[in-house]
């Protein structure tokens, strides 16, 4: 099973840095303005109300340099003319600001969410392409899919190092937190993983192998989800969270039975009968992992992937179901209790690639005469 994770892209409205700075500053400095304002127009567009995930790659890697020179060029200016700096995000997880945009004077909130928004949108481009049929049983393409989740991994990595804490203050929304980057890092590489798995399934990969590498996205996906539900208690009415906390819980479970179905292949290929049927039991669904599947809300906002995990299950448990039969008929074999089973250690196979952020371009800045400053 591979399924990547939609879910929202943060939106913007239009910023005129030429309009906010425009009476501290010359005309030439109004111009090299204008142009950076002309590139974060062409982001904000392509992060509309419908987003044009390609489109906004391309335009926030033509913007950022843009913004780091901006960045650069203002360090030094006093707080009265940086105030009026200000830019304005609708989040992506975050419920309580998801049609009320966060509007803050700062330059570094505006780095922080254009990579967020770099990030999710190399995601949603690689959930596009993994629904196009075929595109995960063709080499190059589910190379190029499992490329963009990992480069959107360094891309969330690299946010978790930036001094978060340093301009966050009295700021309650996850995207400004370092939790969430960390966690969205991760879930990249466990949906990479996913392809990796598929691939070695299709490549006839030892069971053994594949099992560890599904025990890895168990792993990853555990560790999500108590991220999630450390931002998004469920007292709160962080939705949107939540849902993602649901389909991490699932994807746990689906991945645990594969492990545990591919660690029953390889002990019966060792004629092991009795311990290959306790692996199967062991694949079973628990009565909790059977709740979250079951709520209303995996029902309600992730049809698609629970079709495909009942499916999945569903075959497990017929192969359970005929392992104990063939072991009852055949073999005669003792069964030990699935908890007393050797688990081996989940590995990682997929890594994130490093974001480097690009060098600065060149912001020519002066300001005006005093005599003509208003401000002054």
């Amino acid at each position: 099973m591979v399924w990547v994770f939609g879910g929202s892209c943060p939106r913007t409205g239009v910023v005129h840095f030429d309009a906010q700075l425009g009476r501290y500053v010359d005309e030439a400095t109004r111009g090299a303005l204008a142009e950076v304002t002309r590139l974060r127009n062409d982001v904000q567009a392509s992060l509309g109300v419908v987003p044009n995930p390609a489109a906004a790659v391309v335009a926030i890697e033509k913007y950022l340099p843009h913004l780091l020179g901006l960045k650069q060029a203002t360090a030094a200016l006093p707080a009265d003319i940086c105030k009026h700096i200000v830019v304005a995000w609708n989040t992506a997880f975050s419920s309580q600001y998801c049609n009320s945009a966060v509007s803050i004077p700062s330059l570094n909130y505006e780095l922080v969410m254009i990579l967020f928004a770099y990030g999710i949108s190399q995601r949603l481009l690689a959930r596009d392409m993994s629904r196009q049929t075929g595109a995960l049983d063709d080499e190059t393409k589910s190379t190029l899919i499992a490329n963009l989740l990992c480069k959107a991994a360094g891309v969330f990595n690299y946010i978790s190092t930036l001094s978060l804490s340093s301009w966050t203050q009295g700021l309650k929304f996850a995207e400004v937190t370092t939790d969430l980057h960390l966690m969205l890092s991760s879930l990249c590489l466990l949906e990479a993983q996913e392809i990796a798995i598929r691939k070695g399934i299709a490549r006839k990969t030892s069971p053994g192998v594949i099992a560890k590498l599904a025990l890895g996205v168990v792993s990853k996906a555990k560790y999500c989800e108590q991220i999630v539900k450390s931002l998004a208690p469920p007292s709160t009415q962080e939705i949107r969270l939540q849902i993602l906390g649901y389909y991490l819980s699932v994807i746990a479970t689906v991945f645990k039975a594969q492990a545990y179905s591919h660690l029953s292949q390889s002990v019966k290929e060792q004629g092991k009968y009795g311990i290959a049927v306790s692996y199967l039991e062991g694949a079973q669904p628990t009565a909790t992992e059977q709740q979250v599947m079951s709520d209303r809300r995996t029902k309600e906002f992730m049809p698609e992937v629970l079709t495909l995990a009942q499916s999945f299950l569903t075959t497990i448990s017929k192969a359970y179901e005929l392992e104990v039969k063939d072991n009852q008929t055949v073999y005669f074999e003792p069964v030990p209790n699935p908890g007393t089973l050797e688990i081996p250690d989940g590995i990682t196979l997929v890594k994130p690639v490093a974001f480097v952020c690009p060098a600065p371009a060149t912001i020519p800045f002066n300001l005006r005469e005093p005599a003509a400053c208003t401000l002054l």
